[in-house]
Protein backbone atom coordinates (compact mmCIF):
# COMPACT_ATOMS: atom_id res chain seq x y z
CA UNK A 1 0.00 0.00 0.00
CA UNK A 2 2.83 2.57 0.92
CA UNK A 3 4.93 1.69 -2.51
CA UNK A 4 1.33 2.39 -4.45
CA UNK A 5 1.01 5.73 -2.38
CA UNK A 6 4.61 6.68 -3.46
CA UNK A 7 4.34 5.19 -7.10
CA UNK A 8 1.34 7.88 -7.39
CA UNK A 9 3.12 10.62 -5.56
CA UNK A 10 5.54 10.44 -8.17
CA UNK A 11 3.59 9.96 -11.30
CA UNK A 12 1.87 12.98 -9.81
CA UNK A 13 5.07 15.08 -9.72
CA UNK A 14 6.04 13.71 -13.11
CA UNK A 15 2.57 15.16 -14.42
CA UNK A 16 3.42 18.43 -12.83
CA UNK A 17 6.95 18.92 -14.27
CA UNK A 18 5.81 17.88 -17.53
CA UNK A 19 3.29 20.71 -17.44
CA UNK A 20 4.99 23.24 -16.40
CA UNK A 21 8.24 22.24 -19.20
CA UNK A 22 5.37 22.59 -21.69
CA UNK A 23 5.07 26.49 -20.72
CA UNK A 24 8.18 26.91 -20.12
CA UNK A 25 9.89 29.88 -21.78
CA UNK A 26 12.71 29.55 -24.12
CA UNK A 27 15.49 31.10 -21.24
CA UNK A 28 14.17 28.37 -19.20
CA UNK A 29 14.68 25.86 -21.49
CA UNK A 30 17.77 26.94 -22.24
CA UNK A 31 18.75 27.13 -18.56
CA UNK A 32 18.07 23.78 -17.75
CA UNK A 33 19.72 22.56 -20.76
CA UNK A 34 23.02 24.33 -19.47
CA UNK A 35 22.38 23.13 -15.70
CA UNK A 36 21.69 18.96 -16.53
CA UNK A 37 24.69 18.85 -19.95
CA UNK A 38 27.90 18.48 -18.98
CA UNK A 39 29.25 18.58 -22.68
CA UNK A 40 28.26 17.93 -25.45
CA UNK A 41 30.63 15.60 -28.14
CA UNK A 42 30.35 15.89 -31.29
CA UNK A 43 31.53 13.21 -34.01
CA UNK A 44 31.32 12.82 -38.21
CA UNK A 45 28.37 10.49 -37.60
CA UNK A 46 26.91 10.38 -33.89
CA UNK A 47 26.47 13.09 -31.20
CA UNK A 48 27.19 12.24 -27.61
CA UNK A 49 25.49 14.10 -24.54
CA UNK A 50 27.09 13.65 -21.09
CA UNK A 51 25.12 14.95 -18.48
CA UNK A 52 26.26 16.08 -15.07
CA UNK A 53 23.71 13.41 -13.25
CA UNK A 54 24.03 10.23 -14.61
CA UNK A 55 21.04 8.80 -16.30
CA UNK A 56 21.90 5.11 -15.09
CA UNK A 57 20.07 3.60 -13.81
CA UNK A 58 16.80 5.21 -14.92
CA UNK A 59 16.97 5.36 -18.40
CA UNK A 60 19.09 2.34 -19.93
CA UNK A 61 18.21 3.31 -23.84
CA UNK A 62 17.92 1.05 -26.90
CA UNK A 63 20.07 -2.36 -26.42
CA UNK A 64 21.65 -1.80 -29.81
CA UNK A 65 23.66 1.91 -28.45
CA UNK A 66 24.01 1.30 -24.36
CA UNK A 67 22.91 4.48 -21.93
CA UNK A 68 21.26 6.65 -23.95
CA UNK A 69 23.46 9.24 -22.17
CA UNK A 70 26.68 7.45 -23.83
CA UNK A 71 25.43 8.12 -27.87
CA UNK A 72 22.60 9.12 -29.40
CA UNK A 73 22.73 9.87 -33.35
CA UNK A 74 23.12 13.03 -34.41
CA UNK A 75 19.96 13.21 -36.36
CA UNK A 76 17.75 12.36 -34.09
CA UNK A 77 19.44 14.05 -31.46
CA UNK A 78 19.17 17.42 -33.66
CA UNK A 79 15.64 17.03 -34.19
CA UNK A 80 14.39 16.75 -30.71
CA UNK A 81 16.44 19.47 -29.00
CA UNK A 82 15.80 21.77 -31.60
CA UNK A 83 12.23 20.97 -31.62
CA UNK A 84 12.17 21.25 -28.07
CA UNK A 85 14.27 24.55 -27.63
CA UNK A 86 11.95 25.85 -30.81
CA UNK A 87 8.44 25.05 -29.83
CA UNK A 88 6.26 27.79 -28.27
CA UNK A 89 5.96 28.95 -24.45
Amino acid sequence: AQAASALTTLAEFAEQVQHSLEGASQDLKRELITLLIKRVEINRDDLRIVYKVPSAPFDPGPEIRGLLQHRLQRHHVAVSVSSWLLSPP
